[in-house]
């Protein structure tokens, strides 16, 4: 064996010395070279579930594709904490706030509907209103944006998940300022805008001067937004579109000042005023096993009749319900100022935000936000 090395040694010598001080490009190492890549970020490629029918309307949901087969092409690879539901795609299970995308020259970006806060499992106010500061999906953008070249373009259909905060309008501008991709309203002046343009007159004398001009700029942006929903298709009328969500607020305003679950023989998805404003007055409130939560019963009442509903906290109720969507709306362009500065702290220019149809999946009426790598 120590005579094939040898052999082996002295070939490559006499091999060099025929060739002189001739020299050739090295082969890369494989380990170093970046790959370029096209990502689709918070995307598992499952078909979206139905968020009910005004919501649904709101978005076209009927010609919506979250496959994702077509974006970018067949260079495009999704990433999400979920697996692929298609199979055999280029598909990364993880978390884009620390991924180590140093691999990669990321030419394009899509981030779709990604989480703008930390779920967290505490029940202190307080614990969730700091969780909520956490801006989470500004460090997805700043970890990719490092693996971005000069001109590659960043795009995000934006969607504030919903926070309802009994704090200062004051406290949850500030808040804005450190997270402001996600929601943060006071929830007596969304309520109290909400009984007033429903009818409910007296709610505007309990108002303080603290919430009074907030207040009245809430029931400005909700009626804009119905009227902008009604326009696009929504809903048998703007009417139909006010009684939904005032019955909506009614359950949810039942539900915080008795801070208990709702039970009744109503599902929320429905999103139908008429359904709900007749089940409000068999409900009653209780405080359910969790595993009961979003789920149909059957109970006994205190006469021993049997009764079959529906039970929910106030997450599940205002996550299936219409005024969800409003809500949503609102944060989005009351934050549409901060998002911008925000965006103009990162390296990247070209800024733009507007409501549009999605280019990736088709859906209607999102926000999507526009930037370029400087």
């Amino acid at each position: 064996m120590p005579g094939q090395i040898f052999i082996s040694s002295f070939v490559l010598i006499f091999s060099l010395s025929l060739l002189g001080m001739r020299t050739f490009p090295q082969v890369p190492d494989s380990s170093k070279i970046k790959q370029e890549s096209y990502l689709i970020i918070g995307s598992a490629r499952k078909t979206g579930a139905t968020a009910g029918p005004l919501v649904d309307a709101i978005y076209r949901h009927n010609m919506v594709d979250l496959s994702h087969m077509d974006t970018f092409g067949e260079k495009s690879t999704t990433m999400d904490l979920l697996t692929s539901e298609i199979l055999n795609v280029n598909h990364i299970v993880g978390d884009a706030r620390v991924f180590d995308f140093s691999k990669y020259i990321i030419r394009s970006v899509f981030i779709e509907r990604l989480a703008t806060v930390l779920e967290g499992k505490s029940t202190d106010a307080s614990q969730e209103f700091a969780n909520a500061q956490i801006n989470y999906l500004g460090a997805v953008i700043t970890n990719i944006a490092k693996n971005m070249p000069s001109g590659a373009v960043m795009e995000i259909e934006w969607l504030p998940y919903t926070g309802l905060y009994g704090f200062s309008p004051d406290e949850l501008d500030m808040a804005i300022k450190k997270n402001p991709f996600h929601c943060f309203i006071n929830h007596n002046v969304l309520l109290k805008a909400i009984f007033i343009l429903g009818g409910d007159k007296e709610n505007i004398n309990t108002l303080n001067n603290e919430l009074y001009l907030p207040t009245i700029k809430m029931m400005e942006q909700i009626y804009n937004i119905l009227d902008f929903y009604h326009k696009n298709g929504v809903g048998k009328s703007f009417e139909d579109l006010l009684e939904t969500i005032y019955w909506e607020a009614r359950v949810i305003h039942q539900m915080m000042i008795k801070n208990k679950h709702i039970f009744f023989n109503y599902e929320a998805i429905n999103q139908d005023h008429k359904l709900l404003s007749r089940a409000i007055i068999n409900s009653f409130t209780g405080i359910f096993q969790p595993h009961l939560i979003g789920k149909k019963i059957i109970i006994r009442n205190i006469s021993n009749q049997e009764m079959q509903g529906y039970v929910y906290d106030l997450k599940s109720f205002i996550t299936k319900s219409f005024l969800n969507a409003v809500i949503q709306d609102i944060a989005a362009q009351h934050n549409l100022s901060e998002v911008y500065s925000y965006i103009r702290t990162l390296d990247f220019n070209g800024i733009s935000i507007r409501r549009k149809q999605s280019p990736y999946n088709g859906r209607h009426n999102v926000w999507m936000i526009k930037m370029i790598k400087n």
